[in-house]
């Protein structure tokens, strides 16, 4: 029976030193002091990243940036054109502003998808509706396609409209902004509600 035990004793004993391997801890007697027990960096399994600046506190734009809400980013030739929600902070009539920039750091307000008035049929359909949300630009089949909301904040009567272009450079004698009406609608009770668009393109059946 004292051999069994011994046996016993010496497995747990070695388990534990395998752990303690494994995990690339050093064992140090704690008469050392708890700079002895920090972790060797090189030691075992263990590393990390050395610490440096938080790039975003860094990072500083210029020009028209506020407000941005929602923001969606694209890039025509040399220019990066922004496309966000109008709600909050800009002017009535600026609805789905558009920002340009050439480095993505110094931006300019230039024009808004519909300048005027939203489209009739937004205001038709949504009750006190006073701005168009999260607009979602992306380019296919030679257009470029904006998705947008229309809705009143925290209400699921909404709607999501789509309006296409040409082309995004407003000194193109093609720029025109054609609103392309409902894509899709929700109402209370729907197990979804119809804002914040974006789009979803499947390559193949299913």
């Amino acid at each position: 029976m004292p051999c069994v035990r011994r046996i016993g004793v010496l497995s747990l004993l070695s388990v534990c030193l395998l752990c303690l391997c494994a995990c690339g801890k050093s064992v140090v007697p704690a008469s050392l002091g708890a700079s002895a027990n920090a972790p060797d960096p090189s030691e075992g399994n263990l590393s990390w990243a050395t610490s440096g600046p938080d790039p975003l506190t860094t990072y500083s734009l210029t020009g028209s940036t506020q407000p941005v809400h929602d923001p969606s980013i694209i890039r025509q030739g040399s220019t990066y054109y922004a496309f966000t929600t109008d709600v909050i902070g800009l002017p009535a009539g600026n609805y789905l502003p558009i920002r340009c920039s050439q480095d993505k750091i110094d931006w300019t307000a230039c024009g808004s998808i519909f300048p005027d008035s939203m489209p009739a049929w937004v205001i038709a359909k949504i009750p006190g509706v006073i701005g168009l949300w999260a607009p979602d630009v992306s380019y296919f089949n030679g257009l470029y396609h904006v998705y947008y909301a229309g809705s009143t904040l925290g209400s699921q009567v909404s709607v999501i409209g789509l309006v296409t272009n040409t082309t995004l450079d407003p000194t193109d004698p093609a720029y025109k902004w054609v609103d392309q009406g409902e894509v899709i609608a929700s109402q209370r009770g729907d197990d979804f509600n119809a804002i914040d668009p974006n789009i979803f393109i499947q390559s193949h059946p299913l």
